[in-house]
């Protein structure tokens, strides 16, 4: 059986160690990868489509979504530290402890 182009983006996609959220013009997930659903205990199945208000409530996701719309708007990238913004999504580790990440938001064909 021949692998499809498609089929090799998913492979490495998901083989990355970092996790990778793609939202879309709607601010809707469009891709998730396995990394980032084992960090936040969300299957991509239950992620895709949804917004990430939908899939993280009650977390401060304000800078989160201002750096997404500028990505989507303005074409602009941001890193998103935990000096400033400590614990955005509620990650963890796969021994279960609280994960210190950073975000960094990026556009994608803009």
């Amino acid at each position: 059986m021949q692998t499809t182009t498609h089929d090799s983006f998913g492979l490495i996609f998901d083989a990355l160690d970092c996790g990778i959220i793609v939202l879309g013009q709607s601010r809707r997930v469009i891709a998730w990868n396995a990394w980032i659903a084992a960090a936040s205990n969300i299957a991509k199945s239950d992620a895709v489509g949804k917004s990430l208000g939908e899939l993280f409530p009650g977390r401060p996701l304000n800078a989160i979504l201002a750096a997404a719309a500028e990505a989507l708007e303005a074409g602009a990238s941001s890193l998103l530290t935990p000096t400033l913004h400590p614990a955005f999504l509620g990650l963890r580790t796969r021994a279960g402890q609280p994960m210190i990440h950073s975000i960094s938001v990026r556009p994608i064909g803009h």
